[in-house]
């Protein structure tokens, strides 16, 4: 797994979250991408 910061790039706006990990831990205010696996932990 890679791991990018979007706020890294100059234009973040192409990318589309694949994973969302940690999801157990989430705020319910969070958004989360329907097309993007999930995992409650870490995965592996």
């Amino acid at each position: 797994m890679h791991v990018i910061k979007a706020g890294s790039l100059n234009d973040p706006s192409w990318l589309q979250p694949a994973v969302h990990i940690w999801t157990d831990s989430a705020q319910p205010w969070t958004e989360m991408f329907n097309v993007a696996t999930k995992f409650a932990r870490s995965p592996g």
